[in-house]
């Protein structure tokens, strides 16, 4: 365990072995100073970088004593007011293992085909782990970081940051009242659109595997895996615990020239017995969502993420609609860390929260070969000067339809082209075999 520079703090075994929202940490009797090393200072990088001088010009108890810059270059005046800060600069990931004295917490903004191969040595190596959403690709990986982080000294946190919001709890917790009778059905939809520049941002971006790692970069696994997390904690049967998939019905597919899938969808049937109905694409001319509707035997709850907001609205017939949560500001999910770290109970996202993701993600590969869009429903708009939007003609209203009626897109009648892949059984899976074959 880093001994940090105020001394260290330890991780019970409770957050790494069962689910949990609140931690189980045991109190401490002083606050301690948690300080952060950053793996990067590009990209995502810099929203964990925004979230530490947040805090620390909020005065917590928080350091940001070094980052990861193993290529400063791409932007050296940003590396340079990094430094200026007070901030250094390590040359590599091997660096920043050996800072045991100077940091508690590593954070892992990076790509998703290094997520588990750094999160395991800095495990091994004592610290506390922040590791960016989502888990893995294969959830063969994700289950061998489970059982690293099983045998760790250290809390492994997922960066699903809607699950370190009070909301999402509160929200479970009515759920679980069943005072509007059991949850049925939870239906997703979010129009993403994503232009070329997107796609040419990175290595691995539009992947389905990099040097031999299983990715599935896509909508589901991406830019949109908050919204199915979100959605299987929710339906989990107790207030830590999220809803275990045991069979999964996709439909994948593409318009852009890319490897993976553009626009995902996917029915999910839960141990738990609601069913969640996700559709989400990045091949649409505008912008909506994520929406949810969560549908119980004598009511409905409708909320939306974004915007700085998380409240939601439950709407029972012959009463007027009662929103609740409104104006409750978001949490930033370093503080909850550092809070979590001195012993304070409050809500995180733990790995075993965010397997139930990637077990679903593997069920939709496993289900549905990426089906690419014929030509003639394919037009390119321009998201802006050079960097052209691919887009699925009617996606908008695709989506729209999956919303409304709980449908996958064959199933609107406006897609006739996509085809449903196969109910593939996914409670017992231990790895990803391999893409199934043309439909």
């Amino acid at each position: 365990m880093p001994g940090g520079s105020r001394g260290g703090v330890g991780c019970p075994a409770s957050i790494q072995i069962r689910l949990i929202g609140p931690s189980a940490c045991d109190k401490v009797d002083t606050m301690k100073t948690i300080s952060f090393g950053v793996v990067g200072i590009h990209g995502f990088s810099r929203a964990h970088i925004h979230w530490l001088e947040e805090l620390l010009a909020q005065g917590k108890p928080v350091r940001f004593p070094v980052a990861v810059a193993h290529a400063r270059h791409l932007d050296e005046s940003y590396a340079v007011s990094l430094e200026q800060k007070g901030v250094r600069l390590l040359p590599d990931f091997q660096t920043l293992l050996v800072q045991r004295n100077e940091v508690d917490v590593i954070t892992l903004p990076v790509g998703i085909p290094l997520h588990v191969s750094l999160a395991l040595p800095a495990l091994d190596a004592g610290f506390h782990v922040y590791l960016e959403k989502p888990v893995a690709g294969d959830i063969a990986d994700g289950l061998t970081l489970a059982e690293a982080a099983r045998r760790a000294s250290g809390c492994l946190f997922i960066g699903y940051q809607d699950l370190f919001q009070p909301p999402a709890w509160n929200l479970k917790r009515l759920l679980l009242s069943r005072s509007l009778g059991s949850l049925r059905r939870i239906v997703v939809m979010a129009a993403w659109p994503r232009a070329a520049s997107y796609y040419a941002r990175n290595h691995w971006a539009g992947k389905l595997r990099v040097n031999g790692t299983w990715v599935f970069d896509s909508p589901v696994n991406n830019a949109c895996a908050h919204y199915l997390n979100l959605a299987l904690f929710w339906a989990g049967s107790t207030e830590p615990n999220a809803a275990s998939p045991v069979a999964v019905t996709a439909e994948l597919a593409r318009a852009k020239p890319i490897e993976s899938a553009d626009t995902t969808a996917l029915r999910v049937e839960t141990r738990e017995g609601p069913e969640i109905l996700f559709a989400a694409s990045h091949a649409c001319a505008t912008t909506r969502g994520p929406l949810f509707r969560l549908e119980c035997e004598r009511g409905t709850i409708l909320t939306q993420r974004g915007n700085g907001r998380f409240d939601w609205t439950i709407h029972i017939p012959n009463r007027p609609p009662e929103t609740r949560d409104a104006g409750v500001p978001m949490v930033n999910p370093f503080d909850a860390v550092a809070q979590v770290l001195n012993g304070e109970e409050v809500p995180v996202c733990t790995l075993d929260q965010a397997l139930a993701q990637t077990r679903a993600v593997n069920g939709a590969f496993l289900s549905s070969p990426v089906q690419t869009a014929p030509s003639d429903e394919i037009a390119v708009e321009e998201a802006s000067p050079g960097d052209p939007l691919i887009v699925i003609r009617r996606m908008n209203e695709i989506l729209e339809a999956c919303f409304e009626n709980g449908y996958l897109p064959s199933e609107t009648g406006l897609a006739p082209w996509i085809k449903t892949g196969r109910r593939v059984a996914v409670e017992e899976i231990r790895r990803f075999e391999g893409l199934p074959s043309p439909l």
